[in-house]
């Protein structure tokens, strides 16, 4: 499914350069629980982000589905990522402001879901993560392991193939943490799992695979257990997907004004604000120009001479 052959990654600065991946040579099926540890600094973040098209790559060739992508655009990997990758991270990156229900749906707004199945389809996804109970909470509110539940949900709102995670238990504790794990394990099941942790011991008994890095070369690939035969998910044909294209202007405009009117508070002070601002730049405008009328009218004045007598002595 996933093939990278003598890949390296390398980051510039202006005084250097540093070395992200160096040669490194993998292979990913249907049906792994690939777990991705290392030290920090290793190239444990920077294998998922080639792997999930985030980042570019220098040397080597990629392969997915058979197919090389060392000549994919911005729109091509935009598209390999709306298809096939589901991305859970460390730090949530969900909408706090907006409620658990409004945060899954924005999922499926951008993937342009069908619009008459989105609530449908965000309610199932909610109550499979077990948080139906707080689906009309704001997400601020919720608890790490809540958060994280969301955020599965939301990675599950297009059903991909591959899903890769960034330390998913990393702000969590480990009650949290043994929850979050056993519900990626559930729903990872006939998928490509792969996940970055350092502690290697809460996902032990769920890994069939274990990758070890350092500094940006594998020094370990162990296959722990051989999964059972998956079938092969196949490339999807951009003709046949239900998810087409990129959001429309309707669909974005749309979630910008959902994001304004989710904090009522605060965009009741930030146009209270504004309109005072522009109240004193009027009032300081206005008397700008009286003091301008007033100053030409008297210079006029002085110069007018249609009410003068001229005497003149001969």
């Amino acid at each position: 499914m996933i093939k990278l052959q003598n890949i390296s990654k390398y980051y510039h600065t202006s005084n250097s350069v540093a070395s992200g991946l160096q040669k490194v040579n993998l292979e990913f099926s249907m049906g792994e629980f690939v777990v991705v540890t290392g030290q920090s600094g290793s190239g444990k973040s920077t294998l998922l982000n080639v792997i999930s098209g985030l980042d570019s790559y220098e040397e080597g060739e990629m392969y997915l589905f058979g197919e090389e992508t060392s000549h994919y655009l911005i729109d091509d990997w935009e598209k390999y990522r709306a298809s096939n990758i589901g991305y859970i991270s460390q730090n949530y990156n969900i909408i706090n402001s907006f409620t658990v229900l409004q945060n899954v749906l924005v999922a499926l707004e951008l993937q342009n879901y069908p619009k008459e199945n989105r609530k449908k389809r965000a309610l199932e996804l909610i109550e499979m993560v077990g948080i139906s109970h707080r689906t009309h909470h704001k997400a601020g509110k919720l608890s790490g392991g809540e958060k994280q539940r969301t955020v599965i949900a939301r990675a599950l709102a297009k059903d991909a193939p591959i899903i890769v995670c960034d330390e998913p238990t990393g702000n969590l504790d480990t009650q949290s943490s043994n929850a979050i794990i056993a519900l990626i394990e559930k729903l990872g099941k006939n998928k490509l799992i792969i996940l970055v942790t350092h502690n290697y011991e809460e996902v032990e008994h769920i890994a069939t695979r274990r990758i070890r890095l350092r500094d940006g070369e594998i020094i370990e690939d162990q296959k722990i257990v051989k999964q059972e035969a998956v079938n092969q998910v196949q490339k999807v044909d951009p003709e046949k997907q239900t998810i087409k294209g990129k959001p429309s202007w309707y669909t974005l405009l749309h979630f910008a004004f959902r994001s304004l009117f989710a904090t009522p508070k605060r965009l009741f002070f930030m146009l209270t604000l504004q309109t005072i601002i522009t109240g004193i730049f009027i009032l300081i405008y206005a008397y700008l120009m009286f003091s301008s009328d007033l100053l030409v009218g008297e210079l006029a004045g002085d110069n007018d001479s249609s009410h003068r007598v001229e005497v003149v002595k001969r």
